[in-house]
């Protein structure tokens, strides 16, 4: 038995979401509305550039060393203002700032709410972005054809008494 490609090709998918409960950050919503953060799985485009993310970094840290390492070190400095780039982010907390931003479906996320929930609600960060990775290693969702079940009896014609 071979794999059915043109079945696979056809399907009808769609991104796995979950809705992850954060009461941590209950007092940024709504009154009466749930504390919760929905997050879908990512595609293989999402991940390659979180993980892109993650090896620029690298490399910025390479340049930047090599370059504070001479007299340039006020320019690598003043350059990091600028991009708003800092020494202190590890290239899995960039890959990781990219995949919720990607991954986010309610509330969405920019890069700077993402770095500020990284920042004072760590333990929320690391949990969706882990639901995020979790989603994505299962793969899409796949829209079920619904089966001619027999389970449920056929309804009867209308009756003819009055009440």
């Amino acid at each position: 038995m071979g794999f059915a490609a043109d079945k696979f090709v056809s399907a009808r998918v769609q991104a796995r979401t979950e809705t992850v409960p954060v009461p941590d950050l209950a007092d940024w919503f709504e009154p009466g509305e749930p504390p919760v953060w929905v997050v879908r799985g990512l595609s293989a485009n999402d991940l390659v550039r979180a993980d892109a993310a993650k090896d620029a970094r690298r490399r910025e840290s390479a340049l930047v060393e090599a370059l504070q390492s001479g007299a340039h070190a006020e320019i690598v400095r003043n350059l990091q203002a600028m991009l708003g780039r800092s020494d202190d982010v590890q290239p899995d907390m960039a890959r990781r700032l990219e995949l919720l931003v990607a991954g986010s479906v309610e509330p969405t996320c920019s890069v700077e709410l993402a770095v500020r929930l990284g920042e004072h609600f760590p333990v929320v960060f690391f949990q969706l972005t882990n639901t995020i990775l979790t989603l994505t290693g299962r793969g899409s969702d796949v829209e079920k054809k619904p089966s001619g079940s027999t389970a449920t009896p056929a309804s009867k014609p209308p009756s003819s008494s009055p009440n």
